[in-house]
């Protein structure tokens, strides 16, 4: 349809056309091409930029930790609020009128209605009620998902403070057993937090953390935070009578 400027079944069924952003013309078939690319893969494109993103902020050996803490957490956001980005979107246009798509707000492309038997403010209240109802259910979904985030980050902060407190009384055992030579071995120390391993476990790449270390850290990064290779939490191993 779109190579031969005709309409699709539903718009033709609608009674509706689409125009340029002027609302002259037929918008030319490279600008319709690209609304249907960014309909079915915008979503995909920029969760993928923004996890290169993130990827490229942890392997950046110039900036401050401090930083890379915020920009990582800035880009968790927007990774959390994408998927939600196109319910809105259309709730806007239940409310207000418009273009439905964001594509097509993207690249200016509307749509005319050019039938008679029904005119568009027939049905216009009815989906305002349906616009309002489904804002109201994306909030909700979206609040609930909030809380389930921070409640989530607060059981990872009180378990990291318990791992630390347990891993300075181990120090503190480990320091009185060695006597004099009092060194902790290099090769049981958590590669995150640089102290005494508490709970040490191995990812797939063979690295050494400590159970609580890897798993937050695997909560906001699938990949080792050493070599960055692709790992998953199902793939940590927990070591056992290990020393």
């Amino acid at each position: 349809a779109i190579v031969h400027n005709l309409q699709t079944l539903g718009e033709e069924y609608t009674g509706i056309i689409q125009v340029d952003s002027n609302y002259v013309m037929l918008p030319n078939k490279a600008l319709q091409i690209f609304a249907i690319l960014l309909e079915y893969g915008g979503e995909h494109v920029v969760d993928r930029i923004l996890t290169r993103l993130q990827t490229e902020i942890d392997r950046s050996e110039e900036m401050l930790p401090e930083a890379k803490e915020r920009l990582v957490r800035v880009l968790d956001g927007l990774k959390f609020i994408v998927p939600y980005v196109r319910g809105f979107h259309t709730s806007a246009f239940y409310i207000c009128g418009g273009r439905y798509h964001i594509s097509k707000r993207l690249t200016g492309i509307n749509y005319i209605l050019i039938r008679n038997w029904l005119k568009e403010n027939h049905s216009i209240y009815g989906f305002r009620i349906l616009g309002v109802v489904t804002l109201l259910q994306l909030l909700l979904s979206l609040i609930v998902k909030w809380f389930e985030r921070s409640k989530k980050a607060r059981v990872g902060n009180t378990a990291a403070v318990a791992s630390t407190s347990q891993r300075s009384a181990l120090q503190t055992e480990a320091a009185s057993a060695s006597g004099s030579s009092g060194s902790v071995s290099k090769s049981n120390k958590c590669a995150l937090c640089m102290e005494l391993a508490v709970d040490l476990s191995a990812t797939q790449c063979g690295h050494l953390f400590c159970w609580v270390c890897i798993l937050n850290w695997l909560d906001e990064r699938q990949i080792c935070p050493i070599c960055r290779e692709a790992i998953k939490k199902s793939r940590v191993i927990r070591l056992q009578n290990f020393s």
